[in-house]
């Protein structure tokens, strides 16, 4: 399930919000809040998944910054017809769904590829380096290597972190991995033809 808190400066928005999330078995609805001191606290208390946040909230930039820079929650805009996107890593904007206007049908389908979205967004957010001005990207004189551990079951989050770096990637990577003795040279032959790093 996808742990959520939606935020809205509405109250009727964020009372049919909490109704249509909460009846999808796919989302496991924490809250709603309509400021940003309520959404930093309710985040630091209930770690969420995923924020959806109306474009249309005061302090949409301060919150945005503070849920992917410092919290690393990734964030799903819910954008009016008068928002300029921003271009921000970790955040998904979409248009803001009239859950009022639609059919029982369409809020299903909604609900079906709104998940999709949500766990590709929770996937890259675990799995990158963002480039932006908030993220430092270690350098060839920061560090002189990666080290990455994983043990049993790690193999598909290794492959998926692995993909999310640059050809270029800074420093030399090296993997350790909890397995079988007979099964290294799989694991590297595997790797090899799944990730296009040097």
């Amino acid at each position: 399930m996808i742990r959520i808190i939606t935020v809205d400066a509405s109250a009727v928005i964020r009372s049919i919000e909490k109704q249509i999330f909460s009846s999808c078995n796919d989302f496991n609805f924490l809250c709603s809040v309509s400021d940003y001191e309520s959404l930093i606290s309710e985040c630091k208390k209930n770690i969420p998944d995923i924020v959806i946040i109306s474009s249309d909230i005061d302090d949409l930039k301060k919150s945005v910054k503070t849920l992917t820079t410092e919290l690393n929650i990734p964030v799903v805009i819910f954008k009016s017809e008068n928002y300029s996107s921003q271009g921000w890593n970790s955040v998904t904007e979409i248009d803001k769904p009239d859950f009022v206007s639609m059919s029982s049908k369409k809020i299903n389908d909604f609900l079906t590829e709104f998940c999709l979205i949500c766990k590709n967004l929770i996937d890259k957010s675990k799995c990158s380096f963002y480039k932006n001005d908030n993220v430092i990207l270690p350098k060839k004189n920061d560090f002189k290597i990666l080290l990455i551990g994983v043990s049993t079951g790690g193999p598909k989050s290794l492959k998926t972190l692995l993909e999310s770096f640059d050809k270029d990637f800074p420093v030399p990577i090296l993997i350790t991995q909890h397995i079988d003795y007979n099964f290294d040279k799989n694991m590297v032959a595997w790797l090899d033809s799944e990730v296009s790093i040097p």
